[in-house]
């Protein structure tokens, strides 16, 4: 469970967020610049905030541009102890390959096997799928969400759609305004600000 009760300023402006998380993966979504990427930095304690932050430890963090280290994939994930995990998944094919060969979307699949294989129950991801396409994006997105039955996930994106296919609650960031939305009111919000 993540508990939060804080204040924090994002340019000129003060955001606020009181909510509870069980259990879960919660997308976090807001036009460029909303405090998406800030607030996961106050959870982290890399940003100064008022107030409190109670979540479940341990805490992992997955970055928008992670690179894994100059070895192969299997030695990657080895480090981790995340050897398993991947012998499954869409890596399987390409342990003995250099890391830094990988695409973007797989890169991002490698480092989200990392972290999870420290079984975090507190999991935050910052926009890892960016300038993903939608076959990679799903597979992480996927992952995601299977593993949130176990933990509390937040994956801050600017896809929207993103929404659409995973169907969960979101954190919306709307000018000062922070809210927790069931999917249909989220989904209908973003829909407006399209319009």
């Amino acid at each position: 469970m993540v508990q939060v009760d804080i204040s924090f300023r994002v340019d000129s402006k003060v955001l606020t967020i009181n909510e509870t998380f069980e259990n879960g993966l919660y997308l976090i979504v807001g036009p460029n610049g909303s405090g998406k990427t800030t607030f996961l930095r106050c959870l982290l304690g890399l940003h100064p905030y008022e107030g409190a932050v109670q979540m479940d430890a341990p805490v992992a963090y997955l970055p928008q541009h992670y690179e894994p280290l100059h070895t192969s994939v299997g030695d990657n994930l080895a480090l981790f102890g995340a050897l398993e995990i991947a012998r499954e998944g869409p890596l399987r094919a390409k342990l003995h390959l250099p890391a830094l060969r990988l695409s973007g979307g797989e890169k991002a699949l490698l480092g989200l096997y990392q972290v999870l294989a420290l079984q975090p129950k507190t999991l935050l991801v910052d926009e890892v799928t960016a300038h993903m396409d939608q076959q990679a994006s799903r597979q992480i997105e996927q992952v995601l969400l299977e593993y949130s039955q176990q933990a509390v996930v937040f994956m801050v994106t600017h896809q929207w759609d993103a929404l659409l296919r995973v169907q969960r609650s979101a954190l919306v960031f709307a000018g000062t305004v922070v809210r927790k939305l069931p999917y249909d009111s989220a989904q209908s919000l973003i829909l407006s600000w399209k319009e």
